[in-house]
């Protein structure tokens, strides 16, 4: 029944009422609710997965409006603006005509604004009134929104200008070290330059007149509807990209450094580009212009296609609009190469680099040389950087439907590349966005060797299977670096059969109960040595608090002993300094952008070397390093002069790989047999380590994900760390746990945790990955901070939806806030159950009153209505009319229609509807329950429908004309229903339980009263009947009462 209901109640305020009587000349709680409304805002009322509108078109063709085929997203925006104008994607089924779904498109007046053979999709703009009646086409397999995606931001560094010091180089010209770095020089030295490949740059265009690009890019097309004018990219970023790719060293630029100039060659120079405008200049685009810019690039014969760009979809399991064409495009031939994401914390990879087949990119540092922006940190020369680490804001995994993300790293902090016009050379480039061109640019390295030494072009399964298997390990997670970073000599070697591989790039185990055991046959290219399996474990922790923190910083000294492989550092003061107020006061006004930078270094002979910063603006940094043992310092940069900032507090975690005993191995010649069991004992949550597999001399990193489910009623602890940067709503940690739930019934998620600045927003995912109810905090005008809210005003979230769904429900957690701690433990459970307890039974004297008490059993606000009833029952009827139209457009029809929402309270036994109408027109009334299943129909003149024992919660009544005109009509609705308790009333009616709190009720009779009846407490918003009380009223009470 709560499945409509959460939906429904912003539209109350649009709805005419009338109500149903008590007695002649009085009103009854409750209400019968209409307005005249599209079809496309019924779909937001109705289960999606059982609710069909049977209709019939003007020459008598009978058509159903299908309301599954409409994505939850949809609704939601048709939920706030059902009068809107809004783009979809229509998805056909497999041989469908997308000609012939276009005409109806237009019949219905609405634009279609492409056609998609890649995924046969048709991309229109429809008002919200027409987008339903595409449902009705048998070809139409479902109908999503055409939505948003943008570049992937990156976090502003706090850079005071362009000049470069200090490089120490012994060439005339410095070029961008990225390509060096990840060894594609030695690539270029064997003839492998990405000749005969093509990448599709999919991005803000491309200035195609640069000379580094003269010749390289060899097509280029605007899906944007703007104007192709100079330079073609007006935002510069689809630019950069391309540079990363194939930039051919030719423009040089000195950045007022003496002496030294710089040049940018790509990963592949020897490849060609096409390129399509799919994100205006302002850096944004809709899903339908990115999907033909998917669609162009296969159809133009692109080997790769390398994507930038992002947007946030929950839950992140790869099924938005964007990642089905990369997946249609991969089962084509093409490598599709996507960012992650540059948003903090786990489970934050985007969509589309959630996709299934598409090779997710994160973004690692190369701190060859030195920028202007690190100038007021304590350094002395270039190379006295560590690189090779995971910069702080790369996206991490796993995706909801738990697979490892991302695929693979690549350099993403910092370097430099192309610029538009009249730069040439951007000096500072960063962020997953670039570190994918360079990840596509080993794609056409490998590419190009493969066809040399096989013959043939690899899939794209084979490319994600080398790289993953050939890629550098950073000595992080498995869910923040996939296998390493991407190593293009040793890609191109195993391309050339000179270097071993498998045809196991990670293993994903999805879903594995305590108790079972997941199986996996690998097969390599050449014989095994060894085989291992680790993961990190915690250590112990250094901290460090009280600190007081004064211009310009402070420097902490600490040793990390023997054996110790990795390192988590944060770093965190009070948040009223950069909020500007306490965080519950906060209204998006007081933000001060008051923040640290940090940096860790490693103390060799007096030198200090760079090993990992952080600048998140906010007032908690976090970053993690790989480490070795010896003497290390902490730098807290504090730039703001006269300000001194105190406590400040510093924690630094220290981990170890240890053996995994959940996975056990076996190997034969080339062949790999993998086993892991989850223990009986394994708590909810996923788990992350890696196989350490040394193959003819040389290391190969696979990565395993395992994703262990709750026991639906079970209690688990999940810990979640800070992330209060502010840039997105992404980052900060997700957790998406599966709970399987066996039956049909009520069930309520609890989140709980015991900070009081702490702040999460919560999700019920029901097993086909729709969302059906949520607690989410409002956004912050500008992005500045984050809003503390939550549905009880405690700390803690509470759902309650209604299961009509058994199967594997999802709960997803994200952390907004955490205030001025480190972490937060998170008490979770989903179970069955009503959230109150009340009397079994009450008995009262006439003339009398009594209080008694009723208690939440749950940590969660709950919202109580009750009604009091006798067993005596009484005829009701009330009656409303409307008038209903429809029309045509061509040979397609559009059938009009009104809705009525029926509140059907707790004291109604049967529910009677029917329908006249005025001349010959043909009208249906469809009777929907609250769960949005047909429960019947009415198709004849003064015919009524029946239903006995109707569930509690708003039904809705559709009446629909299936003729051209219009025709006025008459609705009676009725039934029998219990009285109510004459003589008897409960005060207070409706109130409010706190969180395992009370509340005393005082039920009163009249001296006339007496009989029996009961009390039923209840919440139609929700349609739950959370209990019930037996009430006895009588002259006299009997000994014992």
């Amino acid at each position: 029944m709560a499945l409509i209901f959460l939906l429904i109640r912003n539209l109350f305020h649009k709805i005419k009422i009338l109500e149903p009587y008590n007695k002649i000349g009085e009103r009854r709680k409750g209400s019968l609710k209409k307005k005249f409304v599209s079809i496309m805002v019924i779909a937001l009322l109705l289960l999606s997965s059982i609710a069909f509108m049977p209709m019939a078109g003007a020459a008598g063709n009978a058509i159903k409006i299908n309301l599954s085929k409409l994505e939850p997203d949809l609704r939601a925006k048709l939920n706030q603006n059902p009068s809107g104008e809004y783009r979809v994607v229509i998805v056909l089924k497999d041989g469908a005509d997308e000609t012939a779904v276009s005409n109806f498109v237009n019949a219905l007046g609405g634009k279609v604004n492409a056609q998609f053979h890649l995924i046969n999709a048709v991309a229109a703009s429809l008002p919200a009134d027409k987008i339903s009646v595409l449902t009705s086409l048998a070809s139409v397999d479902r109908i999503l929104l055409d939505g948003k995606k943008y570049l992937i931001p990156v976090p502003k560094s706090d850079d005071s200008g362009a000049a470069i010091q200090n490089f120490i180089n012994t060439y005339p010209y410095w070029y961008s070290q990225f390509p060096f770095w990840i060894g594609a020089d030695k690539a270029w030295n064997l003839g492998i330059n990405g000749s005969g490949v093509t990448v599709a740059v999919l991005d803000t265009g491309i200035f195609y007149e640069h000379p580094d690009l003269a010749g390289v890019v060899t097509d280029y097309k605007v899906f944007t509807s703007e104007e192709d004018v100079f330079p073609h990219d007006g935002y510069g970023h689809g630019t950069a990209c391309a540079g990363c790719i194939a930039a051919q060293g030719i423009v040089d630029w000195d950045f007022g450094v003496p002496d030294i100039y710089f040049k940018v060659k790509g990963v592949a120079p020897g490849a060609k580009i096409i390129g399509g405008k799919v994100l205006t200049d302002a850096g944004w685009g809709w899903d339908s212009w990115i999907i033909q810019g998917i669609q162009w690039a296969v159809d133009s014969g692109a080997d790769i296609i390398s994507m930038s760009l992002g947007g946030l979809e929950i839950p992140n399991d790869g099924n938005d609009p964007t990642c089905l064409a990369l997946d249609a495009a991969t089962r084509q031939g093409v490598i599709c190469f996507v960012a992650a994401g540059n948003d903090q914390g786990a489970g934050t990879v985007s969509s589309a680099g959630c996709g299934k087949d598409v090779i997710t990119v994160g973004a690692s540092t190369e701190n060859s040389f030195v920028y202007w922006w690190l100038g007021y940190w304590p350094f002395t020369y270039a190379d006295g950087y560590e690189n090779d680490q995971l910069i702080f804001w790369s996206s991490g995994g796993p995706t909801a439907d738990g697979r490892v993300d991302p695929d693979i790293c690549a350099v993403g902090a910092w370097g430099f590349t192309l610029d538009t016009y009249p730069y040439y050379i951007w000096l500072q480039f960063g962020g997953t966005s670039m570190a994918t061109p360079l990840a596509a640019g080993v794609g056409a390295l490998l590419v190009q060797a493969y066809r040399q030494s096989h013959g043939v072009s690899p899939t794209p399964s084979k490319v994600k299977d080398i790289i993953m298997n050939t890629a550098k390990d950073l000595g992080y997670d498995a869910n923040r670096q996939g296998p390493g970073r991407v190593d293009a000599y040793s890609a191109v070697l195993a391309a050339l059969n000179e270097r071993p591989y498998s045809d196991t790039g990670a293993i994903n185990t999805g879903i594995l109960p305590p108790g079972s055991r997941y199986f996996v046959k690998s097969e390599f290219t050449d014989n095994i040595d060894d085989v291992s399996a680790v993961k990190l474990e915690k250590v112990n922790s250094v901290t460090f608090e009280g600190l007081t923190v004064a211009y310009p910083g402070a420097l902490i000294n600490f040793s990390i002993p023997e054996g110790i492989e990795f390192a988590d550092v944060k770093v965190k003061f009070p948040v009223e300094y950069t909020y500007g107020c306490p965080v519950q006061e906060y209204d998006g006004s007081q933000w001060t952008d008051i923040h640290f930078d940090t940096a860790l270094y490693r103390n060799e002979s007096g030198s200090m070397i760079m090993i990992n910063y952080a600048y998140a603006h906010t007032n908690v940094q976090w970053f993690n390093a790989r480490v070795t043992p010896g003497n290390y310092m902490l730098w807290i940069w504090n730039p703001y002069e006269g300000l001194t900032v105190e406590p400040v507090d510093v924690k630094i975690t220290l981990y170890k790989f240890v053996n995994w005993n959940w996975v056990s191995t076996n190997f034969y010649g080339n062949r790999l047999f993998t086993t892991i069991s989850v223990p009986e004992n394994a708590a909810p949550g996923s788990y992350s380590g890696f196989l350490k597999i040394t193959c003819a001399g040389e290391r190969i990193n696979v990565p395993i994900v395992v994703t262990v489910p709750a026991k639906l009623g079970q209690t688990f602890v999940l810990e979640a760390n800070v992330v209060n940067e502010p840039r997105s709503y992404s980052s900060g940690d997700w957790f998406y746990i599966p709970v399987q739930v066996y039956t049909i019934g009520h069930i309520m998620l609890t989140v709980k945790w015991a900070y009081p600045d702490a702040d999460f927003d919560v999700y019920l995912i029901d097993p086909n990955g729709n969302v059906k109810a949520l607690s989410q905090a409002p956004d912050v005008p500008y992005g500045y901070g984050r809003y503390w809210y939550t549905t009880t005003g405690t700390t803690m979230e509470m759902l309650s939806t209604f299961c009509t769904h058994p199967g594997y429900w999802y709960i997803g957690i994200h952390a907004i806030y955490f205030g001025n701690i480190f972490t937060e433990t998170l008490t979770v459970t989903l179970k069955n159950g009503k959230p109150i307890s009340t009397p079994n039974w009450l008995y009262i004297k006439s003339g009398t009153s009594k209080a008694f008490t009723v208690s939440n059993n749950i940590p969660g606000n709950v919202n109580v209505e009750t009604m009091i009833l006798s067993f005596e029952t009484e005829k009701f009827e009330e009656e409303v009319s409307g008038t209903v139209y429809s029309y045509t457009t061509g040979e397609y029809p559009y059938v009009g229609y009104d809705a009525w929402l029926i509140p059907v309270t707790p004291d109604m036994l049967t529910l009677t509807v029917s329908l006249n109408w005025v001349g010959k027109a043909e009208l249906h009334l469809t009777l929907y329950d609250p769960a949005g299943a047909n429960q019947g129909q009415v198709t004849t003149k003064g015919e009524t429908l029946t239903i006995n024992n109707p569930a509690i919660g708003y039904w809705m009544a559709v009446i629909t004309i299936h003729n051209v005109g219009s025709a006025d009509y008459t609705m009676k609705l009725g039934g029998y229903r219990f009285k109510a308790f004459e003589g008897v009333t409960l005060e207070p009616e409706s109130f409010t339980l706190e969180p395992y709190g009370t509340q005393t009720l005082t039920i009163t009779t009249s001296s006339q009263a007496k009989g029996m009846g009961f009390i039923v407490y209840y919440n139609l918003e929700t349609g739950s009947v959370y209990s019930e009380t037996m009430l006895f009223v009588s002259y006299r009470l009997f000994r014992g009462f």
